[in-house]
């Protein structure tokens, strides 16, 4: 078999016989036939592929399906006290925040949000609260979290003259929160917590000058 310098494989360009058909060193055909090594070639890549992408989408889609399985049936909202401050909107009303999250596959909502002080344990004075417009509203989704502003809904509940008359230390506040299953239908209390006497003091005074108005509803 004659081998010339000049003839070389059309592929892997060693050395080759110059009327071979096929390459000895890499079995690539040297005639129209090695396009069909690069089709097949092609068409197996494809196919690789294809097979990758297919085994990535069940095997999200299974992950998708094991973490809704988890996911608790009844609703249930968390909350968490932050801070006092004024919230989204500048005025001198303070608010208190809260980050606030769900977990559950049922659709609910905050449906009610009240304070209660007692000062030197005379009675209770109740006080409704309200989410202004920038708050997490409507319906939560599952893992959503957000936060909440709340303000007073009655000041003239608040008796501002004793208020001003105390100390941080001779209030107690709590804060209750209910929500609202769409499938249950029913009121559920998630939250009743104490805050802080010198925060509940703070928001409450913010209230003062609001006492002879009503607020907008």
């Amino acid at each position: 078999m004659n081998i010339s310098s000049n003839s070389r494989c059309k592929v892997c360009r060693e050395p080759i016989a110059k009327d071979a058909i096929k390459c000895k060193e890499c079995g690539s055909f040297q005639n129209w036939f090695r396009h069909l090594d690069v089709v097949v070639q092609s068409e197996a890549s494809l196919a690789l592929i294809v097979s990758i992408v297919s085994l990535t989408t069940s095997f999200y889609s299974l992950y998708s399906l094991i973490n809704y399985a988890l996911i608790p049936n009844k609703h249930k909202i968390y909350a968490h006290f932050n801070t006092v401050g004024s919230g989204v909107e500048a005025q001198t009303e303070k608010t208190l925040a809260y980050y606030v999250w769900k977990e559950g596959r049922e659709p609910a909502s905050i449906h009610k949000v009240s304070l209660v002080y007692q000062i030197n344990n005379q009675p209770e004075i109740p006080v409704d609260l309200y989410a202004d417009r920038t708050s997490l509203l409507g319906f939560l989704e599952h893992d959503q979290k957000g936060e909440i502003f709340l303000r007073v809904v009655n000041p003239k509940k608040i008796n501002f003259f004793e208020l001003n008359r105390i100390v941080p230390t001779q209030i107690i506040c709590k804060v209750t929160m209910t929500s609202f299953g769409m499938k249950e239908g029913i009121d559920k209390e998630f939250l009743t917590e104490e805050i802080k006497s010198d925060h509940c003091l703070d928001f409450l005074k913010s209230y003062a000058p609001l006492a002879s108005q009503n607020l907008p509803k």
